[in-house]
């Protein structure tokens, strides 16, 4: 089964070893891993474990434990064998914004067969229902949002499980749908099950999805999706598709984020990466936001601004402990199109300054339309 970030959060807020605490109840041969966006797999019986552990038992007495809804479940695509099957749990919150639905629908239902457009895994149609129609700034909201899960996906895929890439340089919206189109032929499951964790984490964040599905054929688009007939609506994903600067040289943009920087699950967002390096000292913070250009001043004015709100709240106490002992130092690297973010934090929470800080960059990317690349804490040993 697999655990929304949202989820995994919940529990981590109580269980601060959350995840340590799966690993060890985890039965042998079982699963228990965490996806780039902050989602976790594990096995039915290692969740049944932890559900008797002491662990389990302790949130029970001095907490509430939190209350997750299923989604339907769902079975691997066609050519991905052997057949597994999963579902994913969701915080019950979620479940009452669905509007009536029974449950988060979708991908390929365990009761039906694999049909011919699975086995189309070169040019796989995603394909996205929304509770409500989309209006301008959800539309650039989604493409912002599958754009940056293309640019980690093209890589490695989830769990080294092989690179996707796009097909369609961008998404058709009609009324409640969108879609667009994969290249899966070298990737697998583990990655269509990442970029559904993605969607969620865009339905619960930004505009409710109720249904997410991997193979449909037009034909079968057209006959069960009425919303995906009428006019449509095609916007490029910005700044053009992540596969398309690959193969335009001209198009493509050097990238100054450090290659020795490690996904941190800890601390996800569906805008950017999160990265963090050896010499990760909280005391001592550094985090640096590398932009995919140049910012305008307009933006660098803005990211001063909400860097002094967040100051302000780790000074006076607002993230935890007594304060921060310094404001946040801001130095713009135009070689790099990055800024360092220095701070000597005190006692200050980073489980709690940390998100925020996160979020306010997602803000600023929202608002602004300012690409932010990633963001990586902490420094190079030596340096």
């Amino acid at each position: 089964m697999l655990l929304s970030r949202s989820a995994v959060e919940k529990f981590e807020t109580l269980d601060g070893d959350f995840v340590a605490s799966l690993e060890r109840v985890s039965v042998p041969g079982g699963t228990v891993r965490r996806f780039p966006n902050g989602a976790v797999e594990v096995d039915k019986d290692t969740w049944v474990h932890y559900g008797e552990s002491e662990s389990w038992h302790q949130l029970a007495e001095y907490a509430f434990i939190p209350r997750l809804e299923a989604s339907g479940p769902f079975r691997s695509l066609g050519p991905y064998v052997p057949r597994k099957f999963y579902a994913i749990l969701y915080p019950e919150e979620y479940q009452s914004r669905l509007g009536g639905e029974c449950a988060l629908r979708g991908w390929r239902s365990t009761a039906f067969d694999p049909t011919p457009g699975e086995f189309e895994l070169a040019s796989l149609t995603i394909l996205v229902v929304f509770r409500a129609r989309l209006n301008g700034s959800i539309r650039e909201a989604f493409l912002d949002a599958v754009k940056h899960w293309m640019s980690d996906a093209s890589k490695r895929g989830a769990f080294e499980d092989g690179p996707v890439s796009l097909v369609t340089q961008g998404a058709t919206f009609t009324r409640t749908i969108a879609r667009f189109i994969i290249d899966a032929s070298k990737s697998g499951q583990d990655t269509l099950n990442w970029l559904s964790l993605v969607l969620l984490d865009f339905g619960e964040g930004v505009h409710v999805v109720t249904e997410i599905t991997y193979g449909h054929t037009e034909d079968e688009i057209q006959e069960f999706f009425p919303n995906a007939r009428g006019e449509q609506t095609f916007l490029p994903f910005p700044e053009d598709a992540i596969d398309h600067a690959a193969s335009n040289p001209e198009a493509s943009r050097e990238s100054f984020v450090p290659s020795d920087g490690i996904v941190d699950s800890s601390f996800p967002s569906v805008r950017f990466r999160v990265l963090c390096l050896p010499d990760d000292e909280w005391d001592s913070f550094r985090g640096t936001v590398y932009f995919e250009r140049t910012p305008t001043p307009e933006e660098r004015d803005l990211l001063r601004d909400l860097m002094d709100s967040w100051g302000r709240l780790c000074s006076y106490g607002g993230f935890g402990g007594i304060g921060s002992h310094s404001k946040p130092r801001l130095s713009f690297d135009v070689s790099t199109d990055s800024v360092l973010v220095e701070c000597d934090m005190g006692d200050v929470d980073p489980e709690l300054a940390l998100p925020a800080f996160i979020r306010m960059l997602e803000g600023l990317t929202r608002s602004t339309g300012a690409p932010i690349e990633a963001v990586v804490f902490g420094r190079a040993l030596g340096d």
